[in-house]
């Protein structure tokens, strides 16, 4: 699962550049952000996401249990047990700043999610910037796959996120919009 020559595992630090993430076209990748306003305090938002261990209450839709494996002064590596993918091995990093880089390495795709939370006059701006790495024999519909991906964004991570800090239990689809970069 986890390859040492795989670019995204090697990186010292995921952080660098994240705030002017680039959109370079690759063959078999997916390149997506998406962005909505949150009614909640930017740290609250932070908290919540690198918070592992309330991630199966937070995204009980995909996220059955996690474990720590391993960390260290800024990252994470947590062993997720996903409903539909088994286990799967995610590395949070805390970049600082209101930066939160989430890297996923599924059977199908490797993924790296930067998710920036930014102050906002009615709450907080939270973008998900996701490039998506589709796994052979999958890289042919890549391309078609820039919807099933913003959808997942907003269904399976904004949406829970948004439940949990505004204390509501259950999910709502309100301000998301996607944008291309």
């Amino acid at each position: 699962m986890l390859r040492r020559r795989d670019p995204i595992v090697r990186s010292a630090s995921p952080c660098i550049g994240k705030r002017e993430h680039s959109h370079q076209a690759a063959w078999g990748a997916v390149h997506v952000t998406v962005t909505a306003t949150l009614e909640a305090m930017r740290d609250r938002l932070v908290g919540l996401l690198l918070d592992y261990t309330q991630w199966p209450r937070i995204f009980s839709a995909s996220i059955a249990r996690t474990e720590l494996v391993r960390r260290d002064a800024r990252s994470m590596v947590v062993m997720v047990h996903h409903r539909r993918e088994g286990r799967v091995v995610n590395v949070l990093t805390d970049c600082g700043d209101g930066v939160v880089v989430l890297r996923e390495f599924k059977r199908r795709y490797v993924a790296t999610f930067v998710n920036r939370f930014d102050p906002a006059p009615d709450g907080t701006r939270y973008t998900v910037d996701a490039a998506v790495r589709i796994e052979q024999p999958f890289t042919l519909i890549a391309p078609l796959l820039r919807g099933v991906v913003e959808r997942a964004i907003r269904r399976y991570t904004i949406e829970p996120l948004r439940a949990a800090a505004e204390g509501r239990t259950s999910p709502t689809s309100r301000s998301v919009v996607a944008s291309d970069s």
